[in-house]
């Protein structure tokens, strides 16, 4: 079920996917492709995780939209939420980001000052 688009939340989805890789500078196919780097993982982490606060779908229905495996989902979901108790720098970005999703305010996402991936990058180690 690779990339499966589910019909009213996907919108929803599809602007999560827009806001990260606009924060992250990820293109959005990279977010839905294989790509393991840190960089592609990390932002890719941050848009499950963000999609399935703002969406109502389930784990389930949101690895389908990104190509996951709700387990998948479930690691991001953990992964970012344990970085994010962790670091207070990153837990501002990703309530931004979350904020910006609900307020469906797509277009300002450029000029969003995130914490840089080494800083992430420093934290997770």
């Amino acid at each position: 079920m690779r990339g499966v688009r589910l019909a009213g939340e996907a919108s929803t989805l599809d602007m999560v996917a827009h806001v990260v890789s606009d924060s992250y500078g990820v293109p959005i196919e990279a977010l839905m492709a294989r790509g393991r780097t840190f960089r592609v993982a990390f932002a890719r982490q941050v848009a499950m995780y963000v999609g399935y606060k703002v969406s109502g779908m389930t784990m389930t229905e949101v690895g389908n939209y990104f190509g996951r495996e709700y387990t998948t989902v479930s690691h991001a979901y953990n992964r970012v939420k344990e970085i994010m108790d962790r670091d207070e720098c990153i837990s501002k970005d990703v309530t931004k980001l979350i904020g910006i999703c609900r307020s469906h305010t797509v277009e300002s996402t450029r000029q969003l000052p995130l914490v840089g991936f080494d800083t992430v990058e420093a934290i997770v180690g």
